[in-house]
């Protein structure tokens, strides 16, 4: 009868605690602490990480010291640089009057989640009744695998949608005509949202009047190219209106007297002409060739008195011009 008693006593001073376990969450490649969860001093402190003993009264084991931070002031555990196999659980061991105490950490990394792709697919919508019927559909690729989510909306708003999957969660939600996609787990969140009236008509209350609201990159591209062209087409017509109006220069400069002047005179009065071949002009005629590919010769020829005689001085002089067009021979 006396060694029951004794026994009892021997499991109440020897037998070991073991605290509730916490899961923590960290996210990948950041950090997470892990506090002892008591009162300090400890005896006999110790931390682990599943069977490995990570600290021992305050040594450090060599594996880990690359990968912690450890306080000893409070016995805080801090876990640097999170992945996948930092998972599992985190033991704080130490003794309370002979009690064996065991508080535990299930620590899980998880990744940060994506940006949610939010699609839109117009079902029904008619401006003279003010219908406008379309679904929503939320995916998220993570893990590898892609989660999606539905939701059937209208131009007020869609119905709230919640779906969970294994590491992800997937909210639809809509407020003040605007839709929001958001998958979040728990580290990390992402959304993306779309306003109804870029898909649905609008101006309801103004007579249903149907308004199409086009994204911004096509207006602003549609501008872009009608300035563009109008750009282009000034700038043709300049030079087209500057080709045309270029003007032809004609120098002209004191002749001499020719010896022998080749002239046809008709009358008094008239003018006098002479045509000039491209490989034979005499000096009494200034010409000019604009360029080696106009084949057009301009030839100006001193004034001609009218008559001889005291009264001639009182005509007025004449100034006689040859235009003479020259085939140049083909090479």
């Amino acid at each position: 009868m006396l060694a029951m008693p004794l026994l009892l006593l021997h499991l109440v001073f020897f037998m070991e605690i073991n605290a509730v376990e916490e899961t923590r969450y960290g996210l990948e490649g950041q950090s997470v602490c892990l506090d002892p969860r008591g009162q300090p001093p400890f005896d006999s402190a110790k931390w682990s990480h599943e069977d490995e003993n990570i600290i021992s009264n305050n040594n450090i084991n060599p594996e880990f010291e690359k990968k912690i931070n450890y306080y000893e002031s409070n016995y805080t555990l801090c876990i640097k640089t999170l992945a996948k196999e930092d998972n599992g659980i985190y033991t704080f061991s130490h003794e309370v009057k002979f009690k064996n105490i065991h508080n535990k950490y299930r620590l899980k990394v998880q990744a940060a989640v994506p940006k949610p792709a939010l699609n839109v697919t117009l079902e029904q919508v008619n401006s003279s009744t003010g219908v406008c019927i379309f679904t929503v559909n939320c995916s998220v690729q993570y893990n590898t695998k892609i989660h999606r989510l539905q939701s059937e909306c209208n131009k007020d708003g869609c119905q709230s949608a919640y779906k969970t999957f294994s590491h992800i969660n997937i909210t639809i939600s809509s407020e003040n005509g605007t839709l929001t996609c958001t998958s979040n787990n728990h580290v990390s969140s992402k959304e993306d949202s779309r306003v109804i009236e870029e898909f649905c008509f609008s101006g309801f209350n103004s007579g249903h009047q149907e308004h199409t609201n086009y994204p911004v990159w096509i207006v602003t591209f549609l501008v872009a190219v009608l300035f563009i062209i109008i750009i282009f087409c000034f700038v043709a017509r300049f030079i087209l209106t500057r080709h045309k109006n270029q003007p032809r220069v004609i120098q002209s400069q004191p002749l001499e007297q020719p010896s022998q002047p080749r002239i046809s005179t008709s009358s008094a009065q008239a003018d006098s002409y002479e045509n000039i071949d491209s490989e034979n002009t005499n000096e009494n005629s200034v010409c000019e060739e604009e360029s080696d590919k106009v084949r057009t010769i301009y030839c100006v020829l001193d004034p001609l008195p009218t008559s001889e005689g005291p009264g001639a001085m009182d005509q007025p002089h004449q100034t006689h011009t040859v235009y003479s067009v020259i085939q140049r021979p083909k090479v």
